[in-house]
């Protein structure tokens, strides 16, 4: 993870560098670093925080499944008693009641999924861009030492320009993957669509009215 101490000190050497060698490609680059670290540092994510909303994504998904396993064999025995279009109504929205709680229960289950992987991605982001600001705090070390010597002071500059140049590169290639993999994720969201229970004769399921829907006993 970068720390903002780790990057007052990266940029604290690369100001430093400028400052002794007055490049002024040197000194752009170290503006263009310092802008692109404070803007990630402005909205750095929170990995932990996805990874608690996938647990309670993946709890909801637990809790559908058990509602959906309530409609089993024991609410269908209505169907070994009455008969009818209604009754058949009802059987028929009873299954696809349970498969749209199975549905569900996907959708729920593959959001979860999405947050864990998107927290993963986002903790390598942070890793791997903490990684590059030690590197480049390494060198521009290495290139003050050598500005000791005023001969060395032009290549100690290329040196700098080289080293912030690189890590540009590379925060944005890092950068670039985690929004891949934000993306890809998004690219098609879970569209689980409740059916509703509109069969007419469900709605009528009345036992008297003599309009052939009724519920009937088996004999």
């Amino acid at each position: 993870m970068v720390t903002p101490v780790a990057v007052d000190d990266v940029l604290r050497l690369a100001r430093r560098l400028a400052d002794l060698s007055d490049d002024a490609d040197l000194d752009g680059l170290v503006r263009d670093v310092r802008e692109r670290l404070a803007a990630l540092l402005r909205d750095p994510g929170d990995p932990a925080a996805l990874w608690r909303a996938a647990q309670r994504w993946s709890a909801a998904a637990a809790l559908v499944t058990r509602r959906g396993e309530r409609l089993g064999a024991d609410t269908l025995r209505a169907d070994d008693r009455w008969t009818g279009p209604a009754a058949d109504a009802y059987l028929q929205g009873l299954r696809t009641q349970r498969a749209a709680f199975a549905e569900a229960a996907g959708a729920a289950t593959a959001v979860a999924s999405a947050l864990r992987e998107l927290a993963v991605a986002l903790s390598v982001f942070w890793a791997a861009l903490g990684v590059a600001v030690s590197a480049l705090a390494v060198r521009l070390a290495a290139a003050i030492s050598a500005c000791a010597v005023p001969l060395a002071i032009p290549a100690a500059s290329a040196a700098g320009v080289g080293a912030l140049a690189e890590f540009l590169a590379e925060a944005g290639l890092l950068l670039g993957r985690l929004h891949d993999t934000a993306g890809r994720l998004l690219r098609h969201p879970p569209a689980a669509r409740w059916p509703a229970l509109a069969d007419p004769a469900l709605a009528d399921g009345s036992m008297t009215d003599g309009d052939g829907s009724g519920w009937r006993l088996r004999h």
